[in-house]
C-alpha cells in the first residue's frame, strides 16, 4: 500500500486514519450504500421489465348437462294409542308407498329403508308442558329412492299426492338431481377455460404488437353447477340438485408470458 510515498508520508497517513476513524467509517459506509442502491435499482429494472412482459387474464367455459342420478326420499309417520296399533299402520301404509314406487317402472333394488324411528307423545298440562301420561305413540320409516331412472321419478313426484288423497300419511322431499361424471366433466371444462384463456391472450397481443408465450401460473376458480338459465353465482360454489337440466360453468385465472 502506498509504496510510491515516502516512509514519512506513510506515517503521516495512518496518523491521520487514526485520528479520523468516523470519518473513514463514513466514507465506507457511504461507499457501500452507493453500491447497494445499485445492484438494487438493476433488480428492481428487471423485476419491472418482468412483470410488465406478463399477461393475466380468466378463462371461462360452460356446458349444459342432464342429470343422470337422483335421490328421493318419502317418510311415513303413523301415531296411535299404542305401540302395536303405530306399527301395523305404519307397516300397511309403508308398504303402499313402496308399491306405488315401484309400479312408476322403479326397481326394488333401487328402494332402501331408514331405520324406524319411535318417540313416545305425552299428555299435555294446562301449562303446555309434558305430564308422564301416556297419550300415544309416533312411528315413522323413511323410504329411500335412489336410481338413475331419472323421469320415472319425475313423473311419480308429480303423483305423489293421489296417495296423500286416499290417506296415506306420506310426506314426500324434494328430490335432489346429480350428474355422476361431475369429475371428469370439470377436467373438461378446465381445459377449455384455459384455452379461452389463451385465446383471449392472444387476441389483446396481437392488437398490441406481442406475442403469447408460454403459460407462467394458473389457478381454477370455484365451479358453479346452477339451474340452465340461472345467473346465480357464490364464491364458494354453488352446486344445484333442485333441477334436472343443470349448467356447469368453469373459471381458470391463467398468467402468459408475453414478448
Amino acid at each position: 500500500m502506498m509504496a510510491w510515498a515516502s516512509e514519512e508520508t506513510k506515517q503521516n497517513f495512518k496518523q491521520w486514519v487514526n485520528q479520523n476513524q468516523l470519518v473513514v467509517l463514513g466514507i465506507l459506509l457511504m461507499l457501500g450504500i452507493v453500491f447497494s442502491v445499485s445492484i438494487f435499482s438493476g433488480a428492481f429494472v428487471k423485476t419491472k421489465q418482468l412483470e410488465q412482459s406478463q399477461l393475466a387474464l380468466t378463462g371461462f367455459a360452460q356446458k349444459d348437462v342432464t342429470a343422470d342420478q337422483v335421490e328421493w326420499r318419502l317418510q311415513v309417520t303413523e301415531t296411535a294409542p299404542t305401540r302395536q296399533e303405530a306399527i301395523k299402520l305404519l307397516n300397511k301404509h309403508f308398504n303402499l308407498v313402496k308399491d306405488f314406487v315401484m309400479h312408476g317402472d322403479i326397481p326394488e333394488d333401487a328402494l332402501d329403508e331408514d331405520p324406524l324411528v319411535a318417540n313416545t307423545k305425552y299428555e299435555k298440562n294446562s301449562q303446555g308442558y309434558d305430564t308422564n301420561e301416556i297419550d300415544g305413540y309416533e312411528l315413522s320409516k323413511t323410504l329411500v329412492v335412489a336410481t338413475e331412472r331419472v323421469s320415472q321419478v319425475s313423473t311419480l313426484v308429480k303423483t305423489i299426492g293421489r296417495l296423500v288423497g286416499e290417506g296415506v300419511p306420506v310426506q314426500a322431499q324434494s328430490p335432489a338431481y346429480f350428474y355422476k361424471n361431475l369429475d371428469n366433466l370439470k377436467l373438461e371444462l378446465i381445459g377449455q377455460a384455459t384455452k379461452n384463456a389463451k385465446d383471449r391472450a392472444e387476441t389483446m397481443a396481437k392488437n398490441t404488437g406481442g406475442t403469447v408465450g408460454s403459460m407462467v401460473k394458473a389457478s381454477s376458480g370455484v365451479f358453479q353447477i346452477t339451474p340452465k338459465f340461472s345467473t346465480e353465482v357464490s364464491d364458494y360454489g354453488t352446486y344445484d340438485t333442485s333441477t334436472i337440466q343443470k349448467k356447469v360453468t368453469s373459471v381458470v385465472n391463467v398468467t402468459f408470458s408475453v414478448f
